[in-house]
């Protein structure tokens, strides 16, 4: 879960979305500016698919300001 107040100007990536648990969005500042966050979590009794998933998905990120909060367990 991301929570994002409402005055934020922000875009979910939706084109980003996989079957991990992985949600990414993209801000912008008053000046313009992008950067992304992403956030991750892995249960304790996954598989390694999800750090692949999340592999994948970083390769498809071409924004220079990256925030990647996770938990890997």
């Amino acid at each position: 879960m991301l929570a994002v107040k409402d005055c934020l100007n922000f875009f979910p990536r939706e084109d980003l979305l996989c079957d991990a648990e992985l949600l990414f969005v993209d801000f912008y500042s008053n000046t313009n500016k992008m950067f992304t966050v992403g956030v991750f979590y892995k249960p304790p009794s996954s598989n390694l698919k999800p750090l692949q998933e999340l592999q994948n998905t970083l390769r498809k990120i071409s924004t220079p300001e990256l925030v990647l909060i996770r938990d890997f367990n």
